[in-house]
């Protein structure tokens, strides 16, 4: 987070190091930040990852660049998407990543925008992760309130279930 120090304008970055007593680095940094990111998302459809980011401004801004990681760590440029350059409203972008499910031997995949501006400074967004092996199953219970017997039905689900049923107090009822 930028800083204000002695009431100045001057822009300050604070970086803290906690392996070493919490003691903090304060530097001044030389750029103004390029964008504004208001919202940034990625959203598993069927076999895709649509994501999607809209900015509120962007001052100087040349491109971003789509990164994926199948580790959280290592992140390679899977897609460049010009920018609007210099804007005071709201811009929406997106990109589909095709095929990411079946693409890969991993059960969480990870994308972070990285903005470049045309003096080539670069900043990164938060990592957002999407679950590859999610399953959206439905349980439906039926009647509320149970008194001889409780239906359950699985929506969007093939195969074998265990169930096991708990009352109130945390005690197993049924297990099936």
């Amino acid at each position: 987070n930028a800083l204000v120090i002695n009431s100045t304008n001057i822009p300050y970055i604070a970086f803290v190091d906690k392996t070493k007593g919490n003691k903090a680095t304060v530097m001044h940094y030389e750029f103004v930040l390029a964008v504004s990111l208001l919202n940034f998302t990625a959203t598993l459809q069927k076999q895709n990852v649509l994501i999607n980011w809209e900015t509120s401004t962007e001052t100087n801004t040349s491109f971003f660049n789509v990164q994926r990681s199948v580790d959280g760590i290592h992140f390679i440029n899977i897609s460049k998407v010009a920018a609007s350059g210099n804007s005071n409203t709201v811009h929406n972008y997106d990109f589909t990543d095709w095929n990411v499910a079946s693409a890969f031997n991993v059960s969480t995949v990870y994308y972070r925008i990285q903005t470049v501006d045309k003096d080539n400074h670069i900043i990164y967004s938060r990592i957002v992760s999407v679950q590859l092996d999610e399953k959206n199953i439905l349980v439906m219970l039926w009647p509320n309130p149970v008194k001889d017997v409780l239906n359950i039905e699985l929506a969007n689900y093939n195969g074998d279930a265990n169930i096991s049923i708990y009352s109130t107090d945390g005690k197993k009822i049924k297990e099936q």
